[in-house]
């Protein structure tokens, strides 16, 4: 994805700092069996000195109904 110049752009704060990012609507995102449409995103530069794919925020996870086991490292939903 990249930036469009209808795109909003926000900054987020964190322990790594400040970022500057845009938001973009998905049609949908999945995880599992469970499907959220027109969800809105945050893009950004992510430069964290590792491979990070994205981050998965709590109102995602909330919505989804999402279990975390972080013995088993998995991530479940509601619909398992």
């Amino acid at each position: 994805m990249v930036p469009e110049g209808n795109d909003d752009v926000d900054i987020i704060r964190g322990v790594g700092g400040v970022e500057y990012v845009y938001t973009k609507s998905l049609d949908s995102i999945t995880l599992e069996e469970s499907t959220l449409e027109n969800f809105q995103v945050e893009i950004g530069g992510m430069d964290y000195g590792m491979q990070i794919d994205g981050i998965l925020g709590f109102n995602f996870l909330k919505l989804v109904g999402a279990v975390i086991d972080a013995k088993a490292m998995e991530v479940k939903t509601d619909s398992y």
